[in-house]
């Protein structure tokens, strides 16, 4: 996470323009939609996640940019934490990718 850290503040990490192929998930977790708000009858909500693909693949740092409920926001972080995705590559190296990525929620059958 340290390296990931460094990489940002010296603007090493770039989109997804130019990989070698497309960024392809291995295993996603879908969010859930959070308990209190289906108790409280919150109808559907919105949040927009960015994070890094590391160069082994793996999801790091997710940061919530926006979000219609704090809940919808850390529901999405937390699910995107647990993605993993075939490691990107850029002209053959490994490569972290950052990534911004929107969930919308329905409200759940009750």
């Amino acid at each position: 996470v340290a390296r990931l850290v460094a990489a940002l503040q010296a603007r090493q990490v770039g989109g997804s323009r130019g990989l070698d192929e497309k960024l392809t998930p291995v295993y996603r977790v879908a969010p859930e939609y959070p308990g209190i708000l289906r108790k409280k009858g919150f109808p559907a909500g919105k949040a927009e996640i960015e994070f890094i693909i590391d160069r082994d693949g793996r999801a790091r740092l997710p940061r919530i940019v926006s979000a219609t409920s704090e809940e919808f926001g850390w529901a999405a972080a937390t699910a995107v934490s647990q993605w993993i995705f075939r490691a990107p590559l850029r002209n053959g190296q490994p490569a972290d990718v950052s990534v911004r990525i929107p969930f919308d929620f329905k409200s759940p059958p009750h």
